[in-house]
């Protein structure tokens, strides 16, 4: 058995689960050469080759693989994977602040971001050009609770925006099409996105415990 996926961090996720006495693990790169590198085999007549990829925006362009030997993440992406797993509890323990973000800190995190996941997809839609390194999710995301305030996205969104005449009000309009699909935050959220959030909260919730003498 031979299993492709895309790339290192998959890797470190997938090699967990697989037995390397039965099934040897190939790194690609990227989504397309995993898919070509199966079509590939597949044609040569190799047997016992399966590619997993992220599905990227396939939820909300209804794209669907029809190849058996493709296996499409249920989540976005493999963090999303990881994020459903008990390693976002055991990070909060090391930090003692679990409970800080809720009953279902996995839920909490994934919900925070899937819009930002949205409006993301429609600035690759509708090719408007931006400055995505500048993103402060202090300007929309309450790291206490984690809730994301969306008008206050959006107008973060717009204010990051060089496209000229692009407002918040385009911004909401496509968050509320794009949110009326009624997807699982999990198959919209972006991994590095909820990591980079998670880490920012945790720094500031962390910190205050050891202000205030918790740690």
């Amino acid at each position: 058995c031979a299993l492709l996926f895309e790339g290192d961090t998959d890797g470190r996720i997938y090699k967990k689960v697989i037995d390397p006495r039965h099934c040897r693990p190939f790194p690609s790169n990227n989504r397309a050469i995993a898919e070509e590198a199966l079509a590939i085999l597949k044609a040569v007549g190799q047997p016992g080759v399966l590619a997993v990829v992220d599905a990227d925006t396939d939820h909300l362009t209804n794209k669907v693989s029809t190849d058996p030997d493709l296996l499409v993440t249920h989540t976005r992406d493999a963090e999303g994977i990881l994020l459903q797993s008990q390693a976002l509890r055991n990070v909060l323990i090391e930090f003692d602040i679990d409970g800080s973000f809720g009953a279902s800190p996995e839920i909490a995190i994934v919900s925070a971001v899937a819009p930002l996941g949205y409006l993301k997809f429609a600035v690759e839609r509708q090719k408007w050009r931006g400055r995505p390194s500048q993103l402060d999710f202090a300007k929309f995301v309450d790291p206490s609770t984690l809730q994301c305030d969306k008008a206050k996205l959006c107008k973060h969104m717009s204010d990051l925006t060089i496209t000229p005449g692009i407002t918040a009000a385009d911004y909401e309009a496509e968050l509320t099409a794009l949110m009326a699909q009624g997807l699982a935050p999990s198959k919209v959220a972006r991994g590095h996105d909820a990591s980079s959030l998670l880490a920012w909260a945790i720094s500031i919730v962390a910190g205050k415990k050891r202000k205030h003498g918790a740690l």
